[in-house]
């Protein structure tokens, strides 16, 4: 592979494709002939600083509130992932991004904290729960995993949009494997056998059903 120096607008060049275009850096560093460590650097160092990390010929925005609101909308609705929207609106860095969506959350109101099926009752607020009128215990980690799927019911969360919303939540890493285990751990809790709750979108995720009856 060459080593020869690339200038900034071919790193973003070949970050922008690895974003929006689901190719390995393996097949990545094939195609422009660079070595796949420095794909992945350089996608890294996009994720962690954004365009930032590629120029030093950026301004100062000033963002409006309707931009903002917008931009937070996107990532609420869409199911995609920090770095996805600041590409797609231009932003420098993906933590501006993850910035406006934590100051959004802290600013609404939740009027409704509790969930109930006639099977499964949560109260998100008291962190209870209850199965066929008999308390269940979950742990912080599992009880925030369970609130991210009955907010978004019937709506497929990616592994990768879960993964990213469970680490804002506490600051504290979460893998593919955390993952895996929390939704086992809720499924042996909540499913017993007449409820489906956690669907498994293969290749993708996990959708919440709101107690299919099997």
């Amino acid at each position: 592979m060459s080593r020869k120096k690339y200038d900034d607008k071919f790193k973003m060049r070949v970050v922008k494709e690895y974003e929006t275009g689901g190719i390995s850096c393996y097949k990545l560093g094939i195609k422009y002939n660079v070595d796949a460590k420095c794909v992945r650097s350089w996608c890294r160092l996009y994720k962690e600083f954004g365009i930032v990390a590629f120029t030093d010929n950026h301004a100062n925005i000033n963002y409006s509130a309707e931009f903002k609101t917008q931009v937070v909308n996107s990532y609420l609705e869409g199911g995609k992932t920090y770095q996805a929207v600041a590409l797609a609106y231009g932003i420098f860095a993906p933590t501006t991004v993850r910035q406006w969506v934590m100051q959004y959350n802290m600013q609404v109101q939740k009027s409704n904290e509790c969930y109930d099926d006639g099977n499964l009752w949560i109260d998100f607020s008291t962190f209870s729960a209850k199965v066929d009128e008999k308390e269940i215990m979950f742990t912080p980690m599992e009880f925030k995993t369970l609130k991210l799927l009955v907010n978004n019911a019937d709506k497929v969360l990616t592994r990768q949009v879960l993964l990213e919303k469970l680490w804002d939540m506490d600051e504290n890493y979460v893998d593919e494997h955390t993952l895996t285990t929390l939704i086992s751990r809720i499924r042996n809790k909540i499913e017993n056998g007449d409820f489906t709750y956690i669907k498994t979108i293969y290749g993708m995720g996990y959708m919440w059903l709101d107690g299919d009856k099997t």
